[in-house]
């Protein structure tokens, strides 16, 4: 959902994708992007491998946002770093959304993000990810367990990073 706010008398909108919706992916490998993430990417975006084996989709904004504040500066001389940009950047794929509100997934992100029809499409806050519906329940069986670890990890890191 967009959300906005005055600061200091100027304007600002803030995108931000949440949410969870289920979909099908069409024979010509064409996914519908739910209404309220279409508002906010408008026409154009750029869809890419997630790091998980699942589908990103960002904004251009957000896109350039992702690449300098986490990829841009990684080392050229590290084989990992090295690994991680030909992941992302070789599966990355400028992309309109249709007038049906559809976006094409090239083969390659269908094949890597395993997905044969029934996806799970949510908002990660800066981007949407499209996950094969099979994985994505593998994956998130033990949600609320999950969260409570995480939440824990969130809460030692803070910890930490405040001298406590």
């Amino acid at each position: 959902m967009s959300l906005s706010g005055i600061l200091w008398g100027l304007q600002v909108v803030i995108s931000m994708f949440f949410g969870q919706y289920k979909y099908n992916l069409d024979a010509k490998g064409r996914v519908v992007i739910p209404q309220e993430f279409r508002k906010q990417m408008g026409a154009n975006c750029v869809v890419s491998a997630g790091l998980e084996e699942c589908v990103t989709i960002y904004t251009y904004e957000g896109w350039q946002k992702y690449v300098d504040s986490s990829v841009s500066d990684l080392d050229d001389f590290d084989e990992k770093s090295r690994e991680l940009k030909r992941l992302l950047f070789s599966c990355a794929f400028p992309k309109e959304i249709d007038f049906q509100g559809r976006v094409t997934l090239d083969k390659s992100l269908i094949d890597y993000a395993n997905i044969t029809k029934d996806v799970v499409i949510l908002g990660t806050i800066n981007c949407i990810e499209i996950w094969a519906a099979e994985k994505y329940s593998e994956l998130f069986a033990n949600r609320s367990s999950q969260a409570i670890a995480l939440g824990n990890l969130i809460a030692e890191r803070k910890r930490n990073s405040n001298g406590k």
